[in-house]
C-alpha cells in the first residue's frame, strides 16, 4: 500500500502515550490516568485542567485517583446498577466521585439497565447527573 497509496487514505501520525508522564497538545497539558477495565486490560482516562474523563474503568489505584484531586468536572462510566466484571456500576462510580469531590460529575457509558433518565437522575447526589447525547458542559479554563 505504501508504494501506490490510495489518495483518500488519511495520513495518521501516531504518538504513544506514557501513562506516567503528562503530555501537551498545543498549550494544553493532559495528564493520563491509568486504570483497569478488567484484570487483563488496562485503560487510560485523562485529566485536562479542571476536567477529568474516565470511561471503561472498573478499578483505579489510589495513586492514580490522586491525579484527579481538585478537578471541577468529572465524567465517569457507570454501566448499570448491578455489579459488572469490567465496568463501574453506579455505586462504584459514586464512590469514586465522593473520593475525588468534583463540583460536578457526569455519569456516562451507561446501558439501558441504569434505568430511565427521568427516574434515575433524581436519585443521584447533588452535583451528579446522567450525561446524554448533545450535552454541553462549559469549562472556561481549558
Amino acid at each position: 500500500f505504501a508504494q501506490d497509496k490510495y489518495r483518500g487514505v488519511p495520513e495518521i501520525e501516531l504518538h504513544e502515550i506514557d501513562t506516567a508522564k503528562p503530555f501537551r497538545v498545543g498549550e494544553v497539558e493532559i495528564v493520563p490516568v491509568s486504570g483497569h477495565h478488567s484484570e487483563r486490560f488496562e485503560v487510560t482516562g485523562f485529566r485536562i485542567g479542571p476536567l477529568a474523563y474516565l470511561t471503561d474503568f472498573k478499578t483505579i489505584e489510589d495513586a492514580e485517583a490522586e491525579k484527579l484531586r481538585g478537578v471541577e468536572v468529572l465524567v465517569v462510566n457507570a454501566l448499570r446498577m448491578a455489579v459488572h466484571p469490567s465496568h463501574f456500576n453506579l455505586e462504584e462510580a459514586l464512590g469514586l466521585i465522593r473520593r475525588i469531590g468534583p463540583r460536578e460529575a457526569y455519569i456516562t457509558h451507561m446501558s439501558h439497565e441504569i434505568g430511565l433518565h427521568a427516574a434515575t437522575e433524581p436519585t443521584l447526589p447533588p452535583g451528579v447527573r446522567l450525561a446524554y447525547d448533545m450535552l454541553e458542559v462549559d469549562i472556561p479554563d481549558i
